[in-house]
């Protein structure tokens, strides 16, 4: 079992202001998994914890979702969009839709391990929250620091 709390880590930021506080929200609901499970607490407050992160990630990938189909959009209809930035924005979408998919699964599995079974998940929370953010939302940090500084229109908008 972890020892100490997740901590809030600025490689967790992609620079959107709405997704990084939904970030801040999902590691918030882990440590709170974490501290119920550490502190051996009440089934159903955990299962509770488990669903309000469960909530949020669905909620805050449906939203990472939608922020993503406005640069695709933008990046398909602009004709000064860099083809450069056209090309890493579509293969990231493509990529990054599917690994919410897969993470919203995993997230499932773990929490109905923990559910069904009473096996500790703050580890596996941890290390699935921290994998996305390292894999694929530093990839979405790049493409929106490119559009905040050359396109801030945009950037508005998604914002």
């Amino acid at each position: 079992m972890a020892t100490e709390a997740l901590k809030w880590q600025e490689y967790f930021s992609v620079g959107h202001p709405a997704l990084d506080a939904e970030h801040r929200s999902m590691v918030d609901a882990i440590n709170a998994i974490c501290e119920c499970e550490h502190a051996r607490g009440d089934e159903s407050d955990l299962r509770l914890r488990c669903e309000t992160l469960r909530t949020l990630s669905s909620s805050h990938f449906e939203h990472e979702e939608r922020v993503l189909g406005e640069i695709r959009s933008f990046a398909q209809t602009e004709p000064e969009f860099p083809v450069s930035m056209k090309s890493m924005s579509e293969a990231m979408f493509i990529e990054h839709l599917r690994d919410h998919q897969h993470a919203i699964d995993a997230l499932r599995l773990l929490l109905l391990r923990s559910g069904d079974r009473g096996l500790p998940i703050c580890d596996d929370l941890t290390r699935w929250f921290v994998e996305h953010a390292i894999k694929y939302d530093a990839q979405l940090k790049a493409v929106l620091r490119g559009i905040q500084d050359d396109w801030p229109v945009l950037f508005r908008k998604i914002s």
